[in-house]
């Protein structure tokens, strides 16, 4: 059961790609797992899987939570200790992956609600209660606040003024939106909307490449009908998140891998490049000078960021700070933008260790593997700001 609907793949049902950890049969999966242990027949701390003697182990869904590295979860472990002090650093670091930022209980790898709660041969009362007391915590006001935005000098922080200092603001001057969720799941809505074009399509993705690594592993084929994704994400010299990765791969290091090796084109538009295209604070007034409100949302983004870079993550000159995503976006408009740009080798280490989510760029004459990547090490800061404002002043 744990093998066949343990992992959160796709998998089609009704004509329909469902969520196999949302399928009926994940639950009732769980709940033989769960009478195989109360009858004591599962063994405790292996991986769930019949033996020769049919027997089993247990925990494939539950053990999964001790094999991350920790190190992903920093800040929710940080909070997660300071609010229950009595906890190891691995249960922090395993509850961390509990909950979304959303406020849904998932994990990364598993993708199963209560796996790691019903199968872990380690839980008894007293360590349930205090993953209960736990799970309330993160689904409180306090909890959710803090999954939205983090902890105070780790991810953002106060300057003398006692005004926020951060990356992300809140929430920007501008009409609630009007566009409503779809009907259909992700993947449906990917495979069908792909399929269905009269043209190829480009995927542009600008965060983390959970969704489009799932769309590949739920139908591989849809690469014939794809152009170019074209993804803001990693670094070469440039990183972020960790000594050796860029927050975009990091968050998910295995989906960015399955991407960079699909077959499809893929252009890579990393840190290098979107620090180098770097706009200058003193570019700000031609945005406020357009009186419209885009043009004041990325006057007030470029002053904020601006801002926040200066105090968290100086570049190499002040008063920069990179749009990144628009970047993506000016190079499909303008393919010039971009410079310096390689076709080579390009890997993400998933090895759990301190590079992990580190972009491995091979720049070696020749490669022990195929090239499938263009990635781009720098970028026209001139040409992009020049294709910005022009975008930005289209808005009326």
């Amino acid at each position: 059961t744990s093998a066949e609907y343990g992992y959160g793949a796709f998998s089609p049902k009704d004509g329909e790609y469902v969520w196999t950890a949302a399928r009926p049969e994940t639950l009732e999966g769980l709940m033989i797992a769960k009478d195989l242990y109360d009858q004591g027949i599962i063994w405790p701390d292996n991986p769930l899987g019949q033996t020769p003697d049919d027997t089993y182990k247990a925990g494939l869904m539950g053990s999964v939570f001790n094999n991350f590295d920790v190190g992903r979860v920093h800040s929710m472990r940080k909070a997660l200790k300071e609010n229950f002090p009595d906890i190891d650093e691995n249960e922090a670091g395993a509850l961390a992956f509990v909950i979304g930022p959303d406020g849904t209980m998932w994990c990364k790898q598993s993708q199963c609600y209560w796996g790691a709660v019903v199968m872990s041969a380690n839980i008894g009362e007293a360590k349930m209660t205090r993953w209960l007391d736990m799970l309330d915590w993160m689904l409180s006001e306090e909890g959710t606040y803090f999954r939205a935005y983090g902890i105070e000098g780790t991810d953002w922080e106060y300057d003398e003024n006692g005004e926020e200092v951060c990356y992300h603001p809140k929430k920007f001057n501008l009409p609630e939106p009007t566009t409503k969720p779809v009907d259909e799941n992700f993947v449906t809505w990917y495979i069908n909307t792909i399929k269905n074009s009269p043209e190829k399509v480009t995927i542009v993705p600008v965060g983390p490449l959970t969704d489009i690594a799932i769309l590949l592993r739920a139908e591989p084929s849809i690469v014939d009908n794809i152009e170019e994704i074209v993804i803001m994400g990693g670094g070469h010299e440039q990183r972020n998140s960790t000594a050796a990765a860029e927050f975009n791969i990091w968050k998910d290091p295995e989906a960015a891998e399955i991407v960079m090796n699909c077959g499809a084109k893929i252009t890579l538009v990393p840190l290098d490049a979107t620090h180098a295209a770097s706009t200058r604070l003193s570019e700000v007034q031609q945005y406020k000078d357009l009186h419209t409100p885009v043009g004041d949302m990325i006057a007030e983004l470029i002053e904020i960021r601006t801002r926040a870079y200066n105090i968290l993550q100086p570049l190499h000159e002040p008063d920069l700070c990179p749009i990144h995503d628009a970047l993506c976006v000016a190079y499909l408009i303008n393919p010039e933008v971009l410079k310096n740009v390689l076709f080579t080798r390009v890997d993400v280490d998933i090895s759990g260790g301190f590079a992990d989510g580190m972009t491995i760029v091979d720049t070696r004459h020749f490669h022990n593997l195929p090239d499938n990547c263009h990635v781009a090490l720098s970028a026209d800061r001139d040409l992009f700001n020049k294709i910005l404002f022009e975008r930005v002043a289209s808005f009326k």
